[in-house]
């Protein structure tokens, strides 16, 4: 996104609502990034290529409470 990263958005979507779910999605697995992602107020964090099991399951989570 040009000039603001996924982590603002976050942090900028949270001010506004609590009940969003946001699952953030990288090519990288760094653990920083994981760490960075759920401190800026992400539910969940997915590494491409994304495994559509994993998916599944997270959507289930969230959507069928």
């Amino acid at each position: 996104m040009p000039g603001m990263d996924g982590w603002e958005a976050t942090r900028l979507i949270r001010e506004i609502s609590a009940d969003i779910i946001i699952v953030a999605v990288s090519a990288y697995s760094y653990e920083s990034d994981r760490i960075k992602s759920l401190e800026a107020g992400c539910n969940e964090f997915i590494t491409k290529p994304i495994d559509i099991h994993l998916l599944k399951t997270l959507i289930k989570k969230y959507v069928f409470k």
